[in-house]
């Protein structure tokens, strides 16, 4: 490859010096990556070669006029230079993360020597640590996060990576709920520290923390995400997602829930459910009867069908503002899902003649959540 190709490549000209040529190149490995763009790399990598060995030839060229023999003064002998401040390890700063220590990874990567080491990051592995502390640091340091994105401009991934972009949009409900609700220690760690690159086994501890949690007092837990989450959909759309990579292990999980199968989830519901069905039923029928009308003929028995069909559709819909109004219905149904591992959803599909009540159910997000974070509790330890 030709100097005048590798300077075009890099985007630098002949005198840009070794550190401007390796920020070009830092910059543009990005986009050519050895594992998607092999050709774009081996390119990239030829003319970051070129150049460097253009520098070399700059700094031992020798002038023809300095061939000439010219008297110099005696220099004095150069003081010792200082030894190199150690590089930060990456290894501390993963320890770190995966610890949870958030403040000590971000205070880490802000570090010049950090920076510096930027520079000859030609495998991408300090640029990958320093996305996951950004990542972190959206929800468990906003201040922090602005101060990392402006060190490291190049780093500011909003656009490119979907789960930053998520944090971003997820951290205005966040902040919020820290400023007006005491938010409980393990409910904060699960959505905070699950966006770092922790190993399978604090995972589970986070989610079993999480499972601790809400079993401990159910009702509170329940006005908790219920408060939470009604109000905050962006936040409730991220822990749902954050939720679904347990949903395989808690199903295979063998630890048991500290709840038992006391009735089903159609029995806990017949408080609501068996009344509504027999006024449904009565509403029906008198409207039938008792509905006048001056047409004669079919159109009289038409009508009053589809006055009775009214009638019903008004009693299912009374009938399903009662069960939103009704929240400690609704976790006794819950947990009885919770005892027999079905999810609400599944079980809402027996209750024949209750449309509403049963699409209720199936989209409660609310209700999705709290079973998943229940169920956690089913998680092995040494899974």
């Amino acid at each position: 490859m030709s100097l005048e190709e590798a300077m075009a490549l890099l985007g630098v000209t002949e005198d840009s010096d070794a550190k401007a040529i390796k920020r070009a190149y830092h910059k543009l490995l990005k986009r050519h990556k050895p594992d998607t763009d092999p050709d774009g790399f081996q390119r990239l990598r030829a003319a970051f070669t070129r150049m460097n060995d253009s520098l070399c030839e700059r700094e031992v060229f020798v002038s023809p006029h300095s061939l000439e023999p010219v008297e110099q003064p005696p220099t004095p002998a150069p003081a010792p230079a200082p030894a190199p401040a150690p590089a930060v390890d990456p290894e501390v700063v993963r320890e770190a993360l995966v610890s949870g220590d958030v403040e000590t990874a971000l205070a880490l990567v802000m570090d010049d020597r950090w920076a510096h080491a930027m520079l000859d990051d030609e495998d991408g592995e300090l640029a990958w640590i320093t996305q996951h502390v950004s990542k972190v640091t959206v929800l468990a340091n906003r201040t922090g996060y602005d101060a990392l994105t402006k060190r490291y401009p190049e780093l500011s991934y909003g656009g490119m990576d979907e789960e930053l972009a998520l944090l971003i949009r997820v951290s205005p409900d966040w902040y919020h709920l820290l400023a007006h609700e005491e938010v409980p220690r393990a409910f904060s760690d699960f959505v905070v520290l699950s966006a770092a690159p922790v190993e399978w086994g604090r995972r589970i501890e986070l989610g079993r923390a999480l499972a601790s949690w809400y079993w401990s007092d159910p009702a509170e837990a329940w006005r908790f995400l219920s408060e939470t989450l009604s109000r905050r959909r962006a936040l409730a759309s991220y822990l749902a997602e954050l939720l679904l990579h347990y949903e395989d292990l808690a199903e295979e999980g063998t630890q048991p829930l500290p709840i038992e199968a006391s009735s089903s989830p159609t029995r806990v519901l017949a408080p609501l459910t068996t009344p509504f069905m027999v006024l449904a039923v009565l509403a029906a029928v008198s409207t039938y009867i008792t509905m006048t009308v001056s047409v004669s003929g079919a159109g009289v028995i038409l009508l009053r069908m589809a006055a009775a069909v009214l009638s019903v559709l008004v009693v299912m819909f009374i009938e399903l503002l009662v069960y939103n109004a009704w929240p400690s219905l609704r976790r006794r149904y819950l947990h009885a899902c919770m005892a027999i591992d079905t999810l609400p959803e599944d079980a809402g599909w027996s209750l024949t003649g209750h449309f509403m009540l049963r699409h209720a159910i199936a989209g409660d997000p609310l209700m999705d959540i709290a079973f998943q974070i229940g169920r956690l509790g089913r998680l092995d330890p040494e899974a």
